[in-house]
């Protein structure tokens, strides 16, 4: 099956709005709407449904080896991230404290999502905080989808009630006692569970419903009623979103129009499909992954270098360095584990 790059192209987006949202409100703005912080939720629907597909395709599976390969895929981009910014903040003095054996074992284990006290006074910065949403998709990865995988083979007919409750629980138990909207991720909901593990669980489930609901789809729709659907999505997702002043309870549905947007998207039809289905996003969706977690680095420098990040020279820095650090780190890290791993 060819890759769709109009999903990399949209995953690509989605991590750039991220940079810039965290740009403006770090330097203390609110120029853009903080419905940015909903293109998260966005990674985890298209994780959810990007991995159903590939353990589903194969013969067996194992659990250890899954595990094993999703950490090899996240950690090499993820430690080179915490090890420039921590070389950054001690250097200019921002991180005193020096990592224990326990901070190190979080660090190591992308465990942000772990409910362990180090004892520590390190201080968690970025990427270290924001690789929240990676350490969910990690944790809830290894537990998950082994259950996708077995009750797929062996009891399909509990798939889709499995995958419903899944979407459901989480998304009554936020939308009811969340203290931030969807913009929670180190909040607590018990003791032992943060509100980003229910985030990052309800986007999977919702990612692997699709999955099936497409797989069981005979694709016989028209390329303009696609097109249609595409763009009346897209445009509803903009006007409900892209406005300062958005009602933030319509925050918890943006999840379902992510989800009927990737649904149409995965047909490899539209309008909007063939606008974004080429090398531009492709190029986009490499470079992902290294540009959402190696920004808050390069918004930090700017902060140790201008007084007004505003003004047009420190954003077009911020912007050709997020890039090319993150075009670098594709092609010298990322992309080298991958081909080494896959060998």
């Amino acid at each position: 099956m060819n890759r769709n790059y109009s999903l990399d192209f949209f995953r690509g987006l989605m991590a750039i709005f991220v940079a810039i949202g965290h740009y403006v409100y770090w330097n203390k703005s609110n120029t853009v709407p903080l419905s940015f912080i909903l293109a998260v939720d966005f990674f985890f629907i298209l994780s959810g449904y990007v991995l159903t597909g590939s353990i589903l395709n194969k013969n067996s599976f194992n659990s250890f080896t899954f595990a094993k390969s999703r950490w090899l895929r996240l950690f090499p981009v993820y430690i080179v991230c915490v090890i420039a910014s921590l070389i950054l903040y001690y250097s200019i003095g921002i991180q005193h404290v020096k990592p224990r054996i326990g901070d190190i074992i979080k660090i190591i284990s992308i465990g942000q999502m772990l409910p362990f006290n180090t004892g520590s006074e390190f201080l968690y910065v970025e990427p270290l905080t924001i690789a929240w949403s990676i350490s969910a998709e990690f944790w809830i990865g290894i537990i998950f989808f082994p259950i996708i995988y077995y009750l797929h083979k062996n009891k399909n007919e509990l798939c889709f009630v499995f995958l419903i409750l899944s979407i459901l629980i989480p998304f009554f138990i936020i939308n009811n006692y969340s203290p931030d909207y969807l913009g929670v991720h180190y909040q607590k909901y018990s003791n032992l569970i943060f509100f980003g593990l229910l985030r990052g669980y309800m986007g999977y489930s919702l990612g692997a419903l699709i999955f099936f609901i497409t797989k069981n789809d005979n694709n016989n729709y028209k390329s303009s009623l696609l097109s249609l659907f595409q763009i009346v999505f897209l445009l509803l997702i903009i006007l409900i979103y892209a406005r300062n002043n958005y009602n933030r309870n319509d925050e918890y549905f943006s999840i379902f129009l992510f989800a009927i947007m990737i649904i149409s998207l995965s047909f490899g039809k539209g309008i909007v499909y063939t606008l974004t289905n080429n090398w531009f996003g492709k190029w986009l969706g490499k470079i992902s992954y290294p540009l959402y977690l190696s920004h808050p680095l390069f918004i930090e420098m700017n902060h140790q270098i201008f007084n007004d990040c505003f003004n047009i020279l420190p954003l077009l820095i911020y912007f050709i360095s997020i890039i090319t650090f993150s075009v670098l780190i594709h092609i010298y890290i990322e992309n080298k584990f991958l081909i080494y791993f896959k060998s």
